[in-house]
């Protein structure tokens, strides 16, 4: 082999890959068909950099809070358009609601 750096790089690669999909968020069972979308935005673009534990355990249920939560990880990468920042919030918003 004439580059093993690269081959241990393409190996590690797809080790990481493998595992992200492994530990892809799983949908709710009660998620309405309305916010099928959203969560598939959320699962998309947030499950990228954060796991399910971060968003579902979020102390944020004000759904302004978490507009300005989204926007603010929106500016960090350009892979979250502001359409997909609509979509997230209002899948957040739906997981973190309060508890009645």
């Amino acid at each position: 082999m004439k580059h093993p750096a690269a081959y241990i790089f393409a190996l590690a690669f797809a080790a990481s890959t493998g595992a992200a999909f492994a530990d892809a968020p799983k949908q709710p069972d009660n998620l309405p068909k309305e916010l099928l979308k959203p969560f598939k935005t959320w699962s998309v673009r947030c499950a990228q950099c954060h796991n399910p534990e971060r968003v579902y355990g979020t102390k944020y249920t004000d759904p302004k809070q978490i507009e300005v939560l989204i926007a603010r990880m929106a500016r960090k990468t350009t892979t979250i358009s502001k359409d997909d920042q609509k979509l997230i919030v209002a899948y957040v918003t739906w997981h973190n609601k309060p508890a009645k």
